[in-house]
């Protein structure tokens, strides 16, 4: 019964790509690193880590507190400036 108390009470992050995660924990050291990434062969995401609710809350906000804040510039009928994410701030 623990285990599914642990499962219903973790949140599911999933990647395809391992590196994705091994990103995103190097970034969270301190609040990933217990976690280990598992591999489901098969599935759309085969790579996902199980982090508990709290933990994910906590890098999630730190994640928001990370995008840089841009300014709005309209040029005539232009469209607004694009910048595309290349990653979890590596």
């Amino acid at each position: 019964m623990g285990s599914l108390v642990w499962y219903v009470q973790a949140r599911r992050v999933r990647a395809r790509l391992r590196s994705h995660l091994e990103a995103l924990k190097q970034r969270f050291l301190d609040l990933l690193n217990p976690y280990e990434i598992q591999q489901f062969s098969g599935a759309d995401y085969t790579f996902r880590i199980f982090v508990p609710k709290m933990v994910w809350a906590e890098v999630v906000t730190q994640m928001i507190h990370d995008i840089p804040r841009f300014p709005v510039i309209k040029v005539g009928k232009e469209p607004l400036m694009k910048v595309r994410y290349t990653g979890y701030g590596l």
